[in-house]
This record gives C-alpha cells, structure tokens and sequence, in this order.
C-alpha cells in the first residue's frame, strides 16, 4: 500500500531532511543506502525504511514493518510517498497473497500512512513543534497496535472455540464407542 503526498514548505531541503529523519530515527527508521541518502546530499531523494532489525529494543508491533519513506525535494515542494507492505501480519508471517490482509488491517495501515504524512507536512511547514509530531506519530501507531491486537484476540478465540469442538467430538467418539 503506497500513500503520496504533496505540500511546499520554505525551508531548505537540508533542513526538511534533518526534521523528518529527527522524527523517524527514533522510531525504528533508518538510512536506505538504495536511495544514496545522506544529509549532506542536496537536492537528491531522500529514503528511510524501518525493517525488523531497526526495531530491536522496541516494543513495536511488527505489523508497521516493513515501512519505507521517500521524499523528493524541487524548489520548495515535497513529494512524499509513504508505504507499508500489504502482506505482512504482524505475527511474523505473511498472509495468502491470493487473500491478501483482512480489510480492517488494511483500512487500519492506510489510516496509519495517512496521518503520518500530516504529521510529517505539519512538521516540516511549522505548524507544530517535533515533540508534538512525535506524539501525533505514536498516536498513530498505537491505533494500528490497538486494531492488530483485536484481530489476533479474535483469531485465539475462534482458534479456541474450533478446538473445544474438536475435544468435543472426540470425547462423544470415545463414549459412544465404549457404549458397544
């Protein structure tokens, strides 16, 4: 899933780098070296992208994983793409690339990649402060950790109530067979 967005700031693109890497870095985001990203570079794209190994010592949910970030900077406008593997389930597995994600996870990441790019804009162009954003950004991640664990719940559960069946009908096997 892949969100674009566009907005002009008047800062430089060595500034708009610094911001966004400051919010992102944290997070588990980290330098793609596919994109030759450097903060020094000038006009050139700038790429993050957050996988499993960027995220070890967090407690984040892997459902955000993998996320990559690519900006473009000309005269003042950003282009800004934002996207989330679609197939990732966040237990570590991938689903059925002929299911694909359950809507509610799908619906749930889009929401996440949205915000993200609002909160991105609102930071670069000065209308809030980067702790404001990295609130904003947590925010968003948590409704995404809050919707992956409705859905794993109830997955355990009908996994739950499937197997209680099954003891059942073993267990009334059993008796009728010890009856004859």
């Amino acid at each position: 899933m892949v969100v674009e967005h566009i907005f002009v700031t008047t800062r430089q693109w060595p500034d708009v780098m610094a911001v966004v890497s400051g919010l992102l870095t944290p997070d588990g985001f980290t330098v793609d070296p596919a994109q030759g990203f450097s903060v020094d570079d000038g006009d050139r794209p700038m790429g993050l992208t957050r996988t499993k190994k960027g995220l070890k010592g967090r407690k984040l949910k892997p459902i955000l994983t993998p996320s990559r970030l690519r900006m473009v900077f000309d005269r003042g406008r950003v282009n800004l793409a934002l996207s989330v593997d679609d197939n990732y389930n966040g237990s570590g597995m991938r689903f059925s690339r002929y299911s694909g994600a359950p809507k509610r996870v799908v619906a749930g990441r889009q929401q996440y990649l949205i915000s993200l790019a609002e909160t991105i804009q609102a930071l670069v162009t000065g209308y809030i402060e980067p702790a404001d954003a990295a609130a904003q950004h947590a925010a968003a991640e948590e409704e995404v950790r809050k919707l992956n664990r409705k859905i794993r719940n109830r997955s355990l559960i009908i996994l739950g109530v499937v197997f209680a069946a099954l003891f059942g009908i073993i267990v009334l096997a059993v008796i009728a067979g010890s009856m004859h």
